[in-house]
Protein backbone atom coordinates (compact mmCIF):
# COMPACT_ATOMS: atom_id res chain seq x y z
CA UNK A 1 0.00 0.00 0.00
CA UNK A 2 3.05 2.18 0.41
CA UNK A 3 4.09 1.85 -2.85
CA UNK A 4 0.55 2.52 -4.26
CA UNK A 5 0.65 5.72 -1.91
CA UNK A 6 4.18 6.76 -3.28
CA UNK A 7 3.10 6.25 -6.90
CA UNK A 8 -0.34 8.25 -6.38
CA UNK A 9 1.34 11.43 -5.40
CA UNK A 10 3.69 11.02 -8.73
CA UNK A 11 0.87 10.75 -10.62
CA UNK A 12 0.37 13.83 -12.61
CA UNK A 13 -3.58 14.64 -12.71
CA UNK A 14 -3.88 14.60 -16.35
CA UNK A 15 -2.36 10.98 -16.15
CA UNK A 16 -4.88 10.13 -13.66
CA UNK A 17 -6.93 6.98 -14.06
CA UNK A 18 -10.15 6.21 -12.34
CA UNK A 19 -8.74 3.88 -9.81
CA UNK A 20 -6.10 6.67 -8.90
CA UNK A 21 -8.57 9.08 -8.67
CA UNK A 22 -10.64 6.85 -6.40
CA UNK A 23 -7.56 6.53 -3.77
CA UNK A 24 -7.11 10.41 -4.15
CA UNK A 25 -10.66 11.04 -3.76
CA UNK A 26 -10.33 8.68 -0.25
CA UNK A 27 -7.36 10.92 0.32
CA UNK A 28 -9.07 13.95 -0.21
CA UNK A 29 -7.07 15.03 -2.74
CA UNK A 30 -7.15 18.69 -3.55
CA UNK A 31 -7.62 18.00 -7.23
CA UNK A 32 -9.89 14.99 -6.36
CA UNK A 33 -12.03 17.30 -4.54
CA UNK A 34 -12.02 20.03 -7.26
CA UNK A 35 -13.36 17.65 -9.73
CA UNK A 36 -16.40 16.48 -7.55
CA UNK A 37 -17.59 20.34 -6.97
CA UNK A 38 -17.25 20.61 -10.38
CA UNK A 39 -20.06 17.65 -10.66
CA UNK A 40 -22.47 19.36 -8.18
CA UNK A 41 -20.67 17.43 -5.49
CA UNK A 42 -21.74 13.99 -6.69
CA UNK A 43 -18.59 11.84 -7.34
CA UNK A 44 -18.28 9.85 -11.01
CA UNK A 45 -19.68 5.97 -10.02
CA UNK A 46 -18.15 4.62 -12.94
CA UNK A 47 -15.32 5.38 -15.43
CA UNK A 48 -17.29 6.60 -17.88
CA UNK A 49 -18.63 9.37 -15.81
CA UNK A 50 -15.04 9.90 -14.30
CA UNK A 51 -13.22 10.83 -17.64
CA UNK A 52 -16.64 12.77 -18.91
CA UNK A 53 -15.82 14.62 -15.63
CA UNK A 54 -12.75 15.17 -16.13
CA UNK A 55 -12.98 15.87 -19.86
CA UNK A 56 -15.60 18.68 -19.32
CA UNK A 57 -13.65 20.59 -16.69
CA UNK A 58 -10.36 20.46 -18.54
CA UNK A 59 -12.42 21.98 -21.22
CA UNK A 60 -14.09 24.79 -18.61
CA UNK A 61 -10.30 25.75 -17.79
CA UNK A 62 -9.03 25.72 -20.82
CA UNK A 63 -12.25 28.59 -22.08
CA UNK A 64 -11.32 30.12 -18.94
CA UNK A 65 -7.22 30.56 -19.53
CA UNK A 66 -7.44 31.70 -23.24
CA UNK A 67 -9.33 34.66 -23.10
CA UNK A 68 -6.71 35.66 -19.95
CA UNK A 69 -3.83 34.83 -22.31
CA UNK A 70 -5.16 36.78 -25.89
CA UNK A 71 -5.60 39.16 -23.26
CA UNK A 72 -1.96 39.40 -22.22
CA UNK A 73 -1.10 38.80 -25.70
CA UNK A 74 -3.08 42.28 -27.09
CA UNK A 75 -2.05 44.33 -24.38
CA UNK A 76 1.76 43.34 -24.78
CA UNK A 77 1.29 43.84 -28.29
CA UNK A 78 -0.59 47.52 -27.46
CA UNK A 79 2.58 48.23 -25.40
CA UNK A 80 4.92 47.22 -28.30
CA UNK A 81 2.90 48.97 -30.88
CA UNK A 82 3.16 52.31 -28.68
CA UNK A 83 7.01 51.81 -28.12
CA UNK A 84 7.60 51.63 -32.00
CA UNK A 85 5.36 55.16 -32.29
CA UNK A 86 7.61 56.33 -29.95
CA UNK A 87 10.98 55.80 -32.18
CA UNK A 88 13.00 58.46 -33.67
CA UNK A 89 11.29 58.81 -37.07
CA UNK A 90 8.71 56.99 -37.26
CA UNK A 91 5.86 59.62 -38.03
CA UNK A 92 8.25 61.14 -40.83
CA UNK A 93 6.56 59.99 -44.94
CA UNK A 94 8.67 57.70 -47.05
CA UNK A 95 9.62 60.85 -48.78
CA UNK A 96 10.98 62.46 -45.84
CA UNK A 97 12.91 59.90 -44.65
CA UNK A 98 14.72 59.61 -48.28
CA UNK A 99 15.29 63.17 -47.97
CA UNK A 100 17.28 62.52 -44.77
CA UNK A 101 18.92 59.45 -46.11
CA UNK A 102 20.65 61.75 -48.92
Amino acid sequence: EEQKSRSLSAIDHEDMDYDDFLMAYHKDDPYALELIKASDGKPPRTREEYFKLRAMNEMKKHSELVPKLAQGILSASDALDNLVSELPGMHRTKQEQMKRIE
